[in-house]
């Protein structure tokens, strides 16, 4: 063969590859960009502190709120990550809206992040400081693209 042949049939190589690889990682790209969840909210507590190790008392006029909800990733292929509380908040359906501030495991100790695997559901608190005489109404979620999902307290 010819360079110029070599040439050609890598090209061709390159484009059958790339045209086998695409579509599988475009599907990836949307299922973790687009999740496919489901969120209850299964109990509310109100304390004093903050889950350990970390333990903090609330501000004056304050107290954490522990939300425990549950998700289930309705994904078959793609795990799902928890980065943060930051993608919770609650709100009063009037003005005032809370970010979480902790995650904690099921024993209330805090936690970093939850990776929750394709199928698996996972039951978690998401702390919030709130002011004590204000009653939260929503529990939101922001996973992704997608528009935040909305769940009442």
């Amino acid at each position: 063969m010819t360079g110029k042949r070599w040439t050609t049939a890598l090209f061709a190589l390159s484009l059958l590859m790339i045209g086998g690889i695409l579509p599988g990682c475009t599907e990836r790209v949307k299922e973790t960009l687009d999740p496919e969840l489901d969120i209850i909210v299964e109990d509310i507590k109100a304390l004093g502190t903050s889950p350990p190790p970390d333990v903090v008392n609330a501000s004056e006029g304050r107290e954490f709120l522990y939300v425990r909800v549950n998700i289930t990733n309705g994904n078959e292929k793609t795990e799902h990550t928890i980065w943060s509380a930051e993608r919770f908040s609650v709100d009063d359906n009037g003005g005032t809206v809370k970010k979480g501030s902790h995650l904690a495991n099921t024993e209330m100790r805090e936690m970093d992040s939850l990776i929750i695997q394709p199928g698996e559901a996972k039951s978690f608190w998401v702390v919030f400081e709130v002011e004590n005489d204000v009653m939260m109404a929503y529990l939101r979620y922001e996973p992704g693209i997608d528009e935040p999902m909305d769940t009442r307290l």
